[in-house]
């Protein structure tokens, strides 16, 4: 017996959700694009599993670029469940993945690792090397984000070798990234920059403009930190250009934050403020409550270090206010350690007093959690 009408409507109905969902995710506005894939779910044939999974997946996807790590985590979780109900284990090893890193957004690393680790077990089971390259590398972000450099570069290198052996071209770029970026954070800045331009390279060789503008972002922040200012300018100002090419909002934005914060160490202060008030426009476009609180932040601090402290003050405020449970944590520390600076400012010593306490029992907090 064939579809009937009301199956090929509900068909009909859940594709073209999908299709405006996907537009809108290339365009930067995830949270927008994951109303629209939970509705293509709902939308699709429950006998269909795989389309369900699929519009649960992409959803989790959109909401993590989104930054909204715990809704992220519920759909993953979901998908994985129809995954492994219908025996789809590498559906269910890349739900895997993505719920390690909703958790690590979520600055829960055990359960990261733990679901990461699973993840690439499952590839390993079914021989997908491609995948296994993938679960590698995010095992090796976690391990980054806990301070754990030498397990992060193990599981980096695990990648890159996978990649190799794979022959997959973006795959070793992406391993290299993310090697640079460790290093970056151990201080070791030119073995940083011996990878990042490893990946660059390959990234222009394969035309992959999405990718060279992340590699020369990554770059310009290396540069930063060895304060070679004009070179991490260049790079940086590349990478906004190339973006603004190959679109997406949400990486403008942050390119921009990050010139912003460049133009701000420099001491270029009406610069900074351009570019973290461009920024902001486009994170209220995406809708992203931290984003958006990033993005207040960063120009609260430009106000702040150019002398304009009741500026930064209700800048401070509708930041903090977006904010939940106190995540991301290092985001609310700069929140809380930057008011408290501004109190300061303006003379308000109590409130200052009580914001640092704030941001010093915070701060002890996410050490001991750290640790345990």
């Amino acid at each position: 017996m064939g579809p009937s009408e009301t199956d090929t409507s509900k068909s009909a109905s859940a594709e073209a959700l999908l299709e405006r969902a996907e537009a809108l995710y290339a365009e930067g506005s995830f949270e927008e694009a994951a109303d629209l894939f939970e509705q293509a779910a709902d939308a699709s044939d429950l006998e269909d599993g795989s389309r369900v999974a699929h519009a649960l997946h992409r959803g989790g996807v959109a909401c993590w670029n989104a930054a909204l790590h715990e809704r992220a985590l519920e759909l993953f979780s979901r998908a994985r469940d129809l995954h492994a109900a219908s025996g789809d284990r590498s559906g269910e090893a890349g739900d895997l993945m993505c719920m390690g890193a909703s958790y690590s957004g979520l600055e829960r690393y055990s359960e990261a690792l733990s679901v990461l680790s699973e993840s690439f077990r499952i590839r390993e089971e079914i021989g997908d090397e491609k995948g296994m390259a993938f679960s590698a590398n995010w095992l090796g972000i976690v391990s980054n984000n806990r301070g754990d450099y030498s397990m992060a570069l193990k599981h980096h290198t695990k990648a890159l070798r996978l990649n190799e052996q794979s022959d997959n071209t973006g795959g070793i770029a992406l391993a290299h990234n993310s090697i640079g970026l460790v290093y970056r954070h151990m201080d070791r800045y030119d073995r940083a920059l011996e990878h990042l331009r490893k990946a660059l390279k390959l990234h222009r060789e394969q035309g992959d403009g999405w990718g060279t503008s992340d590699t020369l972002s990554n770059i310009g922040l290396v540069y930063k930190n060895m304060g070679e200012y004009d070179d991490a300018l260049r790079h940086l100002n590349e990478a906004l250009d190339l973006r603004r090419k190959v679109g997406g909002k949400g990486r403008i934005s942050f390119i921009l934050n990050n010139i912003g914060n460049l133009y701000t160490a420099m001491g270029r202060y009406e610069e900074a403020l351009e570019a973290h008030e461009e920024s902001l426009a486009l994170r209220r476009e995406i809708g992203s409550p931290t984003m958006i609180a990033g993005a207040l932040c960063n120009t609260a601090e430009a106000y702040l270090r150019s002398g304009r402290p009741r500026k930064a003050l209700p800048l401070y405020d509708e930041a903090l206010a977006l904010i939940r449970h106190d995540r991301p944590v290092e985001l609310v520390l700069n929140l809380r350690s930057g008011l408290a600076d501004t109190y300061e400012e303006l003379d308000r010593l109590p409130e200052a007093l009580q914001t640092m306490r704030e941001a010093l029992e915070l701060a002890r907090t996410m050490w001991q959690k750290s640790g345990a």
